[in-house]
């Protein structure tokens, strides 16, 4: 089994979505080889070239990848695509928030609701955010212009 090419047998396809790491061969003019980059696997295009983004080489359209910022590292490259998209998808696609409206954000300190809190701000939004109080800082500090605490789920308070 082992012989014979995935595309034929048909196995399944390493999994996962997100991805950052390095350019090593690029037919595109936006990018080259040593380019740091970021972006995400849609499941469309994982169908279509049977892959997913957990490899030590991954082959995805130029469309699909950004430049990653010389500040941020892979690891944390590596989580804002598909958190950043679903983000966006939620608020703009679904649901259409407009300026001036409140947005309630469940969760501010996930990886979606951080990117959920910057963009209904930059949409201009009034942002209440729910965080525990550990993270409150966190939260403000992405724009929420409040946050509700919630206890741990279990806790006697």
């Amino acid at each position: 089994m082992k012989m014979i090419p995935t595309i034929i047998s048909r196995r399944p396809f390493t999994a996962e979505n997100d991805l950052a790491g390095i350019v090593v061969l690029s037919a595109s003019s936006e990018f080259k080889p040593g380019d740091r980059v970021f972006g995400y696997l849609h499941s469309d295009i994982q169908r279509m070239i049977r892959q997913g983004a957990l490899n030590q080489y991954t082959r995805l359209p130029a469309s699909s990848i950004a430049p990653l910022p010389s500040n941020i590292s892979f690891t944390q490259g590596s989580g804002f695509a598909l958190a950043g998209v679903t983000a966006l998808q939620a608020l703009v696609d679904c649901g259409n928030v407009q300026e001036g409206q409140s947005v309630f954000i469940n969760g501010g300190s996930s990886s979606v609701g951080a990117f959920a809190i910057q963009i209904a701000k930059a949409k201009g939004c009034k942002v209440v955010a729910s965080a525990s109080g550990g993270n409150e800082e966190l939260v403000r500090g992405l724009g929420a212009d409040d946050v509700g605490h919630l206890p741990f789920l279990g806790s006697s308070n």
